[in-house]
């Protein structure tokens, strides 16, 4: 990741878009800066002719700047700084993507030849800056596995060098966040998070980095669930961003608006749909007002603002957010493409809450397929994928594929997050209620506890998700023509919606009237 936000790379939605244009050698996305404007034409038009380019360069620049630098640590520290956006740079553009030479190479290839050059260079300083840069790179692309092992070597020499520089461990530290993030070991990359945030809090200058590694924590918190911690730490990163933003004379809008997209999104995961509306449009506002072409943030915004729609139970609205990103994400990425994939699932989802199961499962079908082949059977997507495809099963009666859908998605579940995450209750309450479609209500009880246990230490008390399971409960003493029990359970789910749903929510509106003909029926 890099010092300044402008040159950060923005979403995680984004590294997979360009994990998935890497692999097809298509151009990739990217926020504003120099380099990367120059990487879009090389990827966009490779050429063997690039890589003699590229590796005569690194042989001239490892040998070249190791002997020229030996003056006073200023001004190596200055050399070592242009050599390094000189290497960037170069690689793109040695190859004018305006000369149509010699045959299409790989861009893995380009990069695994740029590692072993690297690996030659004698100097241990240069040798870590450049496994530094090169890590980011490979993780700019999504390639977490390549990224880790540079990003460790360089870690392991600025340890033990006393008079690195700051900012450059901060981000040595934020970028092996973001890869242990990538491939979900979220408390590892918890740590290295807080690292980076202690690294840079000696440095009152860079009040804007400090900004974003909060706002990285926030997410990591929101990946494992700790909701209320996230919302404070998403909260903190708002307020150092609006009180320094006119520091900078850089143009922050892709920065400011992701900040609102995910801090809508932190809002609606705690039940507070009011205020993540809010946030989902003014990110939506700024990505409108400000970007064009940085098409990865305004996809963020416009899916913070469909969630919320969704949510609130504003269907019709959800189905005019959803189609209008959709329509965008096909045309630009194709229909095959991983963020169209995605959208494709998001438009299903709407679609399924309407009853409109037929076409809601095509389109799950489209989308979970597409997903599956693309990153494999329990990768996080194509998880969240076969989840949408069980409900909609389920809702078609069939329960015996719905089940075994929800078994693997429990399964991936806890094997990448843990016993006790806010997926796995999710996960149980949907085993539940198949159980309780087959009338098997013992198991569909058990099941619901299991998820009232985890959703009572994950969330707050008047979430959203505890009144479902209350309802749940409600409805399955119901069908046991125990009265009482249920009413009882129906009213404490009640007590939730009226304070977090708006009036005219379906659920609200089916706990009210199921409240009303218990009460007629027990006579209270």
């Amino acid at each position: 990741m890099q010092s300044k936000l402008e040159d950060r790379y923005d979403t995680v939605d984004a590294l997979i878009i360009d994990l998935d244009f890497y692999k097809e050698d298509k151009p990739v996305k990217a926020a504003k800066a120099n380099w990367r404007q120059d990487g879009l034409l090389f990827l966009k038009r490779n050429k063997i002719g690039a890589i003699s380019a590229l590796l005569l360069f690194i042989l001239i620049l490892g040998f070249s700047i190791w002997t020229s630098i030996q003056s006073n640590k200023i001004e190596r520290e200055k050399e070592y700084a242009l050599a390094i956006n000189n290497f960037l740079t170069e690689i793109f553009k040695a190859n004018n993507p305006n000369i149509n030479l010699g045959e299409p190479i790989s861009a893995s290839n380009l990069l695994n030849n740029a590692e072993a050059k690297i690996s030659q260079i004698p100097s241990d300083e240069l040798r870590a800056a450049m496994n530094k840069k090169l890590g980011e790179l490979y993780q700019y692309l999504g390639l977490h596995k390549e990224s880790g092992a540079l990003l460790e070597q360089a870690l392991g020499f600025y340890n033990n060098d006393k008079t690195a520089h700051r900012i450059t461990l901060s981000e040595i530290y934020s970028s092996l966040s973001t890869y242990y993030q990538g491939i979900s070991k979220y408390q590892e990359s918890d740590s290295l998070i807080d690292m980076a945030i202690s690294t840079i809090d000696l440095d009152k200058d860079n009040a804007l980095l400090r900004a974003e590694y909060v706002n990285d924590k926030a997410y990591i918190n929101y990946l494992m669930g700790n909701f209320e911690k996230a919302l404070i730490l998403s909260d903190e990163s708002i307020s150092i961003f609006s009180n320094n933003l006119k520091s900078t004379k850089n143009d922050l809008s892709s920065q400011l608006s992701q900040i609102w997209s995910d801090h809508s999104r932190i809002l609606l995961s705690i039940g507070n749909m009011d205020e993540a509306l809010k946030s989902a449009e003014t990110a939506v506002d700024i990505s409108e007002q400000n970007l064009t072409d940085d098409l990865p943030v305004i996809f963020s915004a416009l899916d913070a603002l469909y969630k919320v729609h969704e949510k609130m139970g504003k269907y019709q609205k959800a189905i005019e957010v959803s189609e209008d990103i959709l329509k965008k994400s096909t045309k630009v990425y194709g229909e095959q493409h991983i963020e169209t994939l995605i959208n494709t699932g998001n438009l299903a989802a709407v679609y399924y809450k309407l009853k409109e199961y037929s076409r809601a499962d095509s389109l799950h079908l489209v989308s979970y397929q597409g997903l599956k082949n693309k990153l494999g059977p329990y990768h996080n997507l194509t998880v969240g994928s076969m989840y949408n495809l069980a409900t909609s099963k389920y809702s078609q009666g069939d329960y015996v594929t719905a089940a075994s859908f929800y078994e693997q998605v429990l399964e991936a579940d806890i094997k990448n997050l843990g016993e006790e995450h806010v997926y796995v209750g999710s996960d149980y309450m949907s085993l539940g209620m198949v159980y309780k479609a087959n009338m098997e209500y013992d198991k569909a009880e058990n099941y619901y506890n299991r998820s009232l246990f985890i959703y009572s230490k994950s969330l707050n008390e008047d979430h959203y998700l505890i009144a479902d399971i209350y309802r749940l409960l409600g409805q399955l003493y119901e069908e046991k023509k125990e009265a009482s029990i249920a009413l009882n359970w129906y009213k404490k789910s009640l007590r939730i919606t009226e304070i977090v749903l708006p009036p005219d929510h379906p659920d609200h509106i089916k706990t009210m009237s199921a409240i009303q003909q218990l009460e007629k029926l027990v006579g209270t």
